[in-house]
């Protein structure tokens, strides 16, 4: 069988009388044929060959070629490029050489790049500039030629045959493929280390040489940028903020109380605890103490959501300006609904308290402190959580 080896298509191509021959396996196929002048788009087969080398090379070296192309012929200009006997003789360059094909008729393997093993060079005879020159190959020696018009067409160009292929499989493969992307693109803040910052990188670390379970919870460190921290001296400015917070809650009793009880809620779940009293001036530059306030729901009236405030400022310094920002580990909404296709049935649930839930490590829990005055009673001496 004559077979040539071509860099000018990516995809392996062999005739239908080869196909016929072999009596291979085929199977059904679009492709478009993309060449120089024009694309098609076909139904062919495709088949799978394994060949061997015909030189007296021992052992055989073989290759698998997948998926090549059946075409009724390999085009009639490829037959030129063979090199004869006669052709070598004319060059010593080439002498002593064993080429792939001394054959007689027509081409009928086009090998191309979709086989880079069997393209690989491994050896190169060249002579001089116009002469042709002959590769060592997986196979065996490749010899190239001047492909020159024939007498008979010599009033017309030559003809070239290569051509590139695309084949419907592959591209649904791609759409496939596209398709599972866009479905992961909303996840994408579960691929480590994939869109965070170095900061974000740096928590991260941090987090999972540090991170341990206390009695069924999660507690972490707080992510200081510098550890550890060097805070002012803020108390002042919290008990400022709670006379405030006083001035207000007595003008409203209703929501006196009801402040009150979700403080007292607090200290009753074992959220916040009171600071011992051999701890109160213990650990200066760690400590800090964030005011509160009450947050109000116009849809759940009688609903109080108290809220620390990490952005207080005392002398330009906030704990939130201390305190690396971390990554966004929240899901995305998009791909919360789009999990809601996945199945026929859906759940939700809630995590009751949820920010309550994560401990903080025992040596930053001093830089979380607040005042509070004992049983809620607004008139009494504050004292620190």
């Amino acid at each position: 069988m004559r077979a040539l080896l071509d860099s000018g298509s990516n995809r392996t191509f062999c005739t239908t009388q080869l196909a016929s021959r072999l009596r291979a396996p085929q199977r059904t196929i679009w492709v478009t044929l993309d060449t120089i002048t024009q694309v098609t788009v076909q139904l062919t087969e495709e088949i799978d060959l394994t060949v061997s080398s015909a030189c007296s090379c021992k052992p055989k070296r073989k290759v698998s070629l997948h998926g090549v192309i059946v075409t009724q012929q390999i085009p009639a200009a490829l037959k030129d490029s063979v090199v004869s006997v006669q052709d070598m003789a004319r060059w010593s360059h080439l002498a002593g050489l064993e080429p792939l094909n001394t054959y007689e008729g027509e081409v009928q393997l086009l090998i191309d790049l979709d086989v880079p093993q069997a393209l690989t060079p491994f050896e190169v005879g060249a002579g001089r500039s116009g002469e042709p020159f002959a590769i060592r190959r997986l196979l065996g020696w490749t010899i190239s030629r001047l492909v020159r018009p024939s007498a008979e067409v010599e009033d017309r160009p030559d003809e070239v045959g290569c051509v590139a292929v695309v084949d419907y499989n592959a591209q649904e493969a791609r759409l496939e493929e596209q398709g599972q992307q866009f479905w992961e693109l909303d996840a994408s803040y579960l691929k480590k280390g994939d869109g965070l910052s170095a900061e974000d990188n740096r928590v991260m670390k941090m987090w999972s040489g540090t991170a341990t379970k206390v009695m069924g919870h999660y507690q972490l460190p707080i992510p200081f940028r510098r550890n550890p921290p060097k805070l002012p001296d803020n108390k002042l400015m919290a008990l400022k903020r709670l006379e405030g917070l006083k001035k207000r809650l007595l003008s409203d009793p209703p929501l006196c109380q009801r402040y009150a009880e979700e403080m007292q809620l607090l200290l009753d779940e074992g959220y916040a605890e009171l600071v011992p009293h051999n701890e109160l001036y213990a650990r200066p530059h760690v400590t800090w103490y964030l005011p509160h306030h009450p947050v109000l729901n116009q849809i759940k009236p009688v609903k109080v959501r108290i809220v620390l405030d990490f952005a207080a400022e005392c002398g330009l310094v906030s704990l939130n300006s201390q305190v690396l920002q971390g990554p966004d580990l929240n899901n995305k909404l998009l791909g919360v609904l789009l999990w809601f296709c996945q199945g026929s049935v859906a759940l939700v649930a809630d995590i009751e308290a949820m920010f309550h839930q994560v401990k903080v490590a025992p040596e930053h829990r001093d830089a979380l402190r607040f005042l509070w005055r004992p049983e809620g009673d607004i008139q009494w001496t504050p004292k620190t959580h």
